[in-house]
């Protein structure tokens, strides 16, 4: 009888193969062939003979699949999770996740077939919009530091703001992800929603942004 492991893994949804067998992770439960382990907070048990096999053919999978930032993926609904990560990240050159190219504003969930032949996933049923609001990404618009002391040193990109926010709107809810400004006098971030970078775009831009940021 095998002794059995238990091998810790990211709860992530995804496939990979294992020789000629398939192994997957869907829903909290961990495939391989047909025999189905149950995945507990990440934690899959497994035979001792099997775990080099997975452990290599896992994670060889997923060192080329883009994963959601760690913040993001905690202010994102888990129905959002795949379809965000498909549309917006990909593996660059040296093995980093990048942003695509041609970004746009809004990104829109894909939609539910009208037909299904077996059980579908209710993903598709309940996922959401997703505002993408990073200005000076998207446009490249010039706005420059509110320190009266930098001398209108203008602010540049510092990367994607760590954490994604849902928005609640009059007829749906929606995710908004940020931009994070940087001056490269005084060093202060400043967050693409906040006042100091909204008051300084044009008002054909500025319209786009309609949301009212509230605290807890």
């Amino acid at each position: 009888m095998h002794s059995v492991d238990r091998l810790t893994i990211p709860s992530q949804v995804g496939r990979w193969g294992l020789g000629r067998r398939e192994v997957r992770v869907s829903k909290g439960r961990f495939h391989m062939g047909r025999s189905p382990c149950l995945v507990v907070s990440g934690d899959v048990c497994v035979d001792s003979t099997s775990r080099s096999m997975i452990i290599h053919s896992f994670f060889s999978f997923f060192a080329a699949s883009p994963q959601l930032p760690r913040l993001w993926a905690e202010g994102i609904p888990p129905e959002d999770h795949r379809w965000i990560t498909k549309t917006l990240f990909r593996m660059g050159a040296k093995g980093k996740v990048e942003l695509q190219d041609n970004l746009k504003l809004w990104y829109y969930p894909p939609q539910p077939s009208p037909l299904y032949h077996q059980a579908p996933s209710p993903d598709r049923f309940f996922a959401h919009p997703l505002l993408m609001w990073m200005p000076y990404k998207l446009w490249k618009v010039k706005v420059v530091c509110p320190n009266t002391s930098c001398g209108g040193t203008q602010l540049t990109g510092a990367g994607l703001h760590k954490r994604a926010r849902r928005v609640l709107d009059v007829d749906r809810i929606y995710t908004m992800v940020n931009e994070t400004l940087t001056c490269a006098k005084c060093k202060a971030s400043h967050v693409s929603w906040s006042q100091a970078v909204l008051q300084q775009l044009d008002l054909a831009h500025r319209s786009e942004f309609r949301v009212i940021m509230t605290q807890k």
